[in-house]
């Protein structure tokens, strides 16, 4: 393919920032500069963000407009927003980045950053804050961050693709909250091809996992979705990305499979995994012949990914015989096709 995803390791994060030297003598002062009942410095958090917004304002260097990914901040200020990544986890940062109104202050830099690594850390860190239901709902109600975030999925940066998918995918699942993202993805016209270029393209297990949950949770909530998402080219790339993934039990292969399972739900779904037959049962049986290989079967925790493929290969052979009698052929050689007790197609 001529636009691949390009692989860019992100650094790694630091240790939690200490406060200032200045605080450091005064117990006062540190206890008034700490962020609620942390250690985190409200003094050095202010700092780095009034860093990121001199950044990101600065006028391009000459020649610098065209280049495809943008050059990325100095070393020094990456490491500090890393930092802040980090101890964003903590909910006490969170909901005083929240009060600070840092989630304006990173959409901004969102919007206009041509640094990656700059719009990963923001779109990180968006996404550790969106892990409390308070700020959940506010990212919610606000329609800038939401198209964003949709858009960003045009992005060719594996790592800034790994947080957005984590984000939409934090506030996809959010019963609350997630209005507002689910219309806007029905809305875009872009995000189902933007999907199937990360499943054909990408070779990030992070990204794949991230967007295969993505697509579970919004098939499973939106059945309208699930019609219209049932093509033969995107069945097509779901497999292309679980080759990535491989057949051995993952959590991302489990998601796959219940993709899969989900369009069994629906009549076009079903005729297009019928379309996709020939394929779609490689994985599928593989998967089936991978659990088979020792006397005893461990599930060890697997049962819902086996559930799902037999589910999908159920409907297979229910609803084409062609598919029944190709896989006893290849699997079950040298037996034959009788009917069973229900009336179904048996071997013996």
């Amino acid at each position: 393919m001529a636009d691949e995803i390009v692989h860019v390791d992100s650094p790694e994060p630091t240790r939690n920032p200490s406060p200032p030297p200045e605080l450091r003598s005064n117990t006062d002062l540190l206890e008034a500069d700490a962020i609620s009942n942390t250690t985190f410095s409200k003094h050095w958090l202010f700092s780095t963000l009034m860093k990121l917004i001199e950044e990101v304002e600065k006028d391009p260097e000459p020649g610098d407009e065209d280049a495809e990914f943008g050059l990325d901040v100095d070393e020094e200020l990456q490491n500090e927003l890393c930092k802040l990544w980090d101890i964003s986890m903590n909910m006490d940062v969170a909901k005083f980045l929240q009060e600070f109104k840092a989630l304006d202050i990173f959409v901004s830099v969102i919007g206009k950053s041509k640094a990656p690594r700059v719009t990963e850390i923001c779109v990180g860190i968006l996404g550790n804050m969106a892990c409390d239901e308070e700020i959940s709902q506010v990212m919610s109600e606000n329609s800038q961050l939401i198209s964003l975030i949709i858009m960003l999925l045009e992005n060719r940066d594996p790592p800034t693709l790994v947080e957005s998918t984590r984000l939409l995918y934090t506030s996809l699942s959010k019963p609350s909250t997630s209005g507002p993202w689910i219309s806007a993805v029905s809305e875009s016209e872009d995000i189902l091809n933007n999907l199937i270029f990360i499943l054909n393209s990408s070779t990030n297990c992070d990204l794949l996992k991230n967007a295969g949950e993505v697509i579970d949770i919004l098939l499973d909530q939106r059945e309208d979705m699930c019609d219209a998402w049932a093509t033969p080219e995107f069945v097509t790339a779901l497999m292309e990305a679980i080759k990535q993934l491989g057949c051995h039990h993952s959590e991302a292969l489990e998601i796959y499979f219940h993709i899969f399972q989900i369009f069994s739900t629906t009549e076009k779904g079903v005729e297009t995994l019928v379309t996709c037959s020939a394929a779609l049962e490689v994985p599928l049986m593989k998967h089936l012949d991978m659990l088979c290989e020792d006397e005893i079967v461990d599930l060890d925790g697997g049962d819902s990914c086996l559930a799902s493929a037999l589910s999908v290969l159920n409907i297979l052979f229910l609803s084409d015989d062609s598919v029944h009698d190709k896989l006893l052929t290849i699997y079950f050689p040298g037996r034959t096709r009788r009917p069973n007790s229900e009336g179904y197609p048996g071997v013996s």
